[in-house]
């Protein structure tokens, strides 16, 4: 007699308001729900108000990418105003992203992920001890460099926007600073010590011998090349992956999305990664192709979430976030669910990689 079981995941790193439901019955999954838990609605809150409170506003959405989200806010009000931005603005705007990039990839790793394994239903795996050693929770060797070192490097952002996290320093049109060459000094000061620790504790090697790997050929090599790159962070998260499983985990639909990022200024020497006037390409990749991105073709369907709305799927310009009071098996989820020409997507830095064509990557998901 088969026996059916339900488990609930909570996760509790990701703002903790977000679950996964799974209904499992001979050792397979026959229900899978991602359950938003909490409302939120921010963006009602800006409904009925002055043009440039969204610019204070907007980045509370998150307390670990504010700058995205202000990013977001200023670039809408650029449209709206059709405001054309100055070079040395978007490159203030730029710094200050990717600055946020800097420290989102590396506390998402050891912050947020690895310390799962700490866990001790994970003792019997390989490299237990050693995990514990890192990634421990709020002593582990690593979480604490974490901390100092993605601490460290947001000090730029508070140099060239006056604060950190909910700055708001960029507006319609620009930016409200100018550094000075004391102010640029420092910042080139603190992005060189965090190269140095980067290549030194997380790459075990130069940037420059890292942008030589372009398959998993290569990357195998890579760590067998030299101790300090199995010894590494990233050669030692390779490795623990390797011995669990990890790598044969987590295949999808391989949809990956990309708006684009980065406006680049109209006179640099900094070649784009793809086609546009953006460093990261946007577009939609699927089934091997290619396709340029329309923010026409985004749409939120809502049709297993608690809100009242005429129609399931819209455009976000044209849906409503109205709390519902349905109890309905089927709205069971605070989040909408975003679609793209109807379709699922993977988002973030790995769809960004895919859009850029970078090698490395379409081999791995080749895989």
């Amino acid at each position: 007699m088969s026996a059916k079981k339900i488990q609930v995941i909570a996760m509790n790193r990701v703002e903790g308001d977000l679950e996964v439901h799974l209904e499992m019955e001979d050792g397979l999954i026959r229900e899978a729900r991602c359950v938003g838990t909490m409302f939120r609605g921010i963006e009602n809150l800006l409904l009925g108000r002055g043009l440039l409170d969204g610019l204070v506003i907007t980045p509370r959405i998150c307390g670990i990418c504010t700058t995205a989200q202000l990013k977001a806010a200023a670039k809408a009000l650029d449209v709206a105003f059709e405001a054309d931005v100055p070079d040395n603005g978007r490159r203030i705007r730029n710094i200050t992203l990717m600055v946020e990039m800097l420290q989102n990839d590396i506390r998402h790793a050891f912050l947020l992920f690895l310390p799962d394994f700490t866990n001790s239903i994970y003792r019997s795996f390989p490299f237990y001890d050693e995990i514990v050693n890192r990634y421990a929770p709020l002593k582990g060797r690593t979480v604490i460099e974490t901390i100092k070192e993605t601490k460290r490097i947001l000090e730029i952002t508070a140099i060239l926007g006056g604060q950190w996290p909910h700055s708001s320093f960029m507006v319609p049109g620009g930016v409200v600073s100018v550094p000075s060459i004391s102010d640029l000094a420092t910042c080139r000061y603190i992005l060189g010590t965090y190269r140095r620790w980067y290549e030194s504790r997380v790459l075990g090697c130069s940037l420059s011998r890292w942008s030589e790997i372009r398959s998993k050929a290569d990357l195998l090599s890579w760590l067998d090349e030299k101790p300090s790159h199995g010894e590494s962070e990233l050669g030692f998260f390779i490795r623990i992956s390797m011995s669990v499983g990890l790598q044969s985990l987590g295949a999808a639909h391989g949809n990956f999305l990309s708006f684009g990022a980065l406006d680049l200024p109209a006179a640099t020497d900094v070649a784009p990664l793809g086609q546009g006037e953006t460093f990261m390409p946007g577009g939609f990749y699927r089934n091997g192709r290619t396709l340029p991105f329309r923010q026409e073709n985004i749409l939120e369907d809502v049709s297993h979430a608690r809100f009242d709305d005429d129609t399931s799927v819209m455009h976000p310009f044209r849906g409503l976030t109205v709390p519902g009071t349905s109890d309905s098996e089927e709205k069971y989820s605070w989040a909408k669910a975003p679609r793209y020409k109807g379709l699922p997507a993977e988002t973030g830095p790995l769809a960004e990689m895919v859009l850029s064509n970078d090698p490395l990557f379409l081999d791995l998901i080749k895989e």
